[in-house]
């Protein structure tokens, strides 16, 4: 691969941010544009990357202030919001933010468009195990909107530009900017301090999970393969889903190696729903990545505890 210039939106997200770390640890031969909002975010990571040369910045905002884009190889569209209070702006952002930015890619004659999209799109009806063939069902509005913006991303009007569309598991792990109040962080921190786990017996789901790394990796196989179909939708997820249940399990499996006390389960109990198992197929993005999932639940749940352990000692 020659030199490459990766446009990056979302760069001080969850995904973003450790994307471009990704990058400028693994190519010599990338340099790459982080979309930011403010000059404090492009202070934050200046200091978070010090000050590395081949990290640039355009400052922008979606919808109304789209980010310049000159010369870019590849573009990692990332940015979004979850506001469930205001659907308005989501879509806004989410959807006509997405538009805008396909025509300025398309205008500028990016190589590659990669757009980070969800799982959720899939909804909770239907067969337990989603592939890319099976029809969307999205339920809420943050689904609507990732959805619409893969709609988008199929439309003939941007037929010239190559397109891979990423639906992907929820994301955890230790990371730049991790997420500390969702699962399976949230267990993480129970063992951390010493308290005992919830476990909501009425939610007998189970969840596919993809670590930060594993997720990162298979964005960095998109960069790199070469030959790709002009349009191309791949689930990306972890090898297969957990409940609740299994991920208090695993949390006292795993204490002793993080030098904690084993935690206790606390079973509250609700009403009780049926029970459903989504999980992802991820055939597709093994054969045209040549990627898999690495990290083990118990893996990704031992760097979890240790990193709360820090933050709290």
């Amino acid at each position: 691969m020659g030199t490459y210039r990766i446009m990056v939106t979302g760069a001080t997200g969850y995904i973003g941010i450790n994307m471009i770390s990704k990058i400028l640890q693994e190519y010599d031969n990338v340099n790459v544009i982080a979309a930011v909002r403010s000059q404090e975010q492009v202070n934050k990571l200046q200091k978070l990357f010090n000050d590395d040369a081949r990290l640039s910045f355009e400052l922008g905002e979606l919808p109304n202030h789209v980010w310049k884009i000159s010369n870019i190889d590849i573009l990692i569209h990332t940015a979004g919001i979850l506001n469930r209070k205001d659907p308005i702006k989501l879509f806004q952002i989410n959807v006509d933010g997405t538009r805008q930015l396909l025509e300025k890619a398309k205008e500028a004659k990016v190589k590659r468009f990669i757009y980070m999209s969800s799982q959720s799109v899939y909804g909770t009806k239907g067969t337990s195990l989603w592939h890319e063939e099976m029809p969307a069902h999205p339920e809420v509005l943050y689904a609507e909107s990732k959805y619409a913006g893969e709609l988008l991303c199929m439309k003939e009007a941007f037929s010239t530009l190559q397109t891979v569309i990423l639906r992907v598991a929820r994301v955890y792990g230790d990371g730049l900017f991790t997420y500390q109040g969702i699962l399976p962080h949230y267990y993480a921190g129970c063992v951390a301090k010493k308290e005992p786990i919830p476990i909501f017996t009425y939610n007998k789901n189970s969840v596919n999970y993809i670590h930060i790394s594993d997720l990162t990796e298979a964005i960095s196989k998109v960069i790199s393969t070469l030959k790709l179909p002009n349009k191309l939708l791949l689930n990306i997820g972890g090898d297969r889903a957990y409940t609740n249940l299994e991920l208090g399990h695993i949390c006292q499996n795993v204490a002793e190696f993080c030098q904690c006390e084993k935690p206790s389960l606390l079973f509250i109990k609700k009403h009780i729903q049926a029970s459903q198992a989504l999980s992802m197929d991820i055939t597709k993005a093994k054969k045209y990545l040549d990627w898999s999932p690495t990290t083990t639940m118990e893996e990704g749940m031992i760097q979890l505890i240790k990193a709360r352990i820090d933050v709290i000692d």
